[in-house]
């Protein structure tokens, strides 16, 4: 009687042949493979996100050579 509740009450089937166990790990390597998935989407955000930010960088930093250059040129007039 008591093994009979084991296979009827388990939520994954029976535990007798580890088919429980084997469904569990495939449930694991599921929702792994999905945080893998999201995880990878994230990071291509993220260098996406990056390059965009370098090349903001690069045009601050052009935008202040040629500032520096015009307040050189009025700083010698004067």
């Amino acid at each position: 009687m008591k093994q009979m509740h084991y296979e009827t009450s388990s939520p994954c089937g029976s535990l007798k042949d580890g088919s429980a166990l084997r469904d569990g790990d495939a449930y694991q390597d599921v929702e792994m493979i999905a945080e893998a998935r999201l995880l990878r989407q994230h990071k291509g955000r993220l260098e996406a996100r990056m390059h965009i930010l370098e090349e903001h960088n690069k045009q601050l930093e052009s935008q202040l050579h040629r500032l520096r250059h015009l307040l050189d040129q009025v700083n010698r007039n004067y």
